[in-house]
Order: C-alpha cells, then structure tokens, then sequence
C-alpha cells in the first residue's frame, strides 16, 4: 500500500532539512506520545546507518518496529525503512527549492506486509484508502506548518 503527498513550506531548503533530520526531537516527540524508543547504532552525527528499536502501543497491543536511516543526502533527501514482526515500510521524504524562502516536501510512504494477517488488514484499509490518504496528507501538513512557524520566529 502506497501513500504519497506533496507540500509548500515557507522556509528555505536547508533549514527545512535541518528540522527534518533533527532526530533527537523526533524521539522526544515520540517519547511524548508514549513511543518507547532505543538507539540501535552508536552515531553521533546524523547520517546513514543510524536506526531505533521503537514499542508503541497499536490496536490495543504493543508493537515493535525496527527503524533505520537508509538515506541523508543533505539538503534533498531522507529515506527511512522499517520493519516490523507484520510488515516492512520505507519512508521517502524529498525537499525542492521553490525559492530561496520556499520549499516543496514531498513524501512517499510504502507497506508492505510479511504475514497473512497483515496482508488481510492492509485490504481492509485499502477500503478506506481515501480516508487514509488525507489524514496522512493532514499530518504531512501540519509537519510542514510547524517547521514554517518555526523559521518565522527564528528567521
């Protein structure tokens, strides 16, 4: 199951990828949302190879997942994959100038399951896949609003 969308932020390009591969407040903001996170590598610059072991709670159960960096080309793109005892994803996030205080997200977002009873799941979301689409379009959204917001007041 793929999902993709597209978005403008009023920011340049390198202070949007800045927010972006700011992992350590992403793992904040998952430790905030009850994400119990451990670094899998011993990085101590963000780059490729970095990876977490992430147990969260999902449809009343807790779930593992296994989280690795597989791309960081500063100031363009940011690939991630993921893999879970149900399913596999990979996470694609690309920036694009607009201008030199505009830049376009534009981020993909891949299932893939490993198991029948994944398998059977992602049909039944498929049903609901419009639905499914904007919320992750909403989220997207909302990221690139903050990371604007930011670089106002920063800016």
């Amino acid at each position: 199951m793929k999902f993709g969308t597209r978005t403008d932020i009023e920011a340049p390009q390198a202070f949007v990828f800045a927010s972006l591969a700011d992992f350590a407040a992403w793992e904040r903001s998952g430790l905030r949302r009850g994400v119990e996170l451990e670094r899998t590598d011993r990085m101590r610059q963000p780059g490729q190879g970095m990876g977490w072991k992430a147990s969260f709670p999902f449809r009343g159960r807790r779930r593992t997942m296994t989280i690795r960096v597989e791309e960081l080309v500063e100031p363009r793109s940011l690939g991630f994959s993921g893999a879970g005892a149900s399913v596999d994803g990979r996470l694609q996030a690309d920036l694009i100038p607009m201008g030199p205080r505009r830049t376009r997200l534009t981020v993909q977002l891949e299932v893939k399951p490993r198991t029948l009873a994944a398998r059977l799941y992602l049909q039944t979301l498929r049903l609901g896949r419009k639905r499914l689409e904007a919320k992750f379009a909403d989220r997207i959204a909302h990221i690139a609003l903050e990371i604007g917001e930011r670089f106002r007041r920063e800016g």
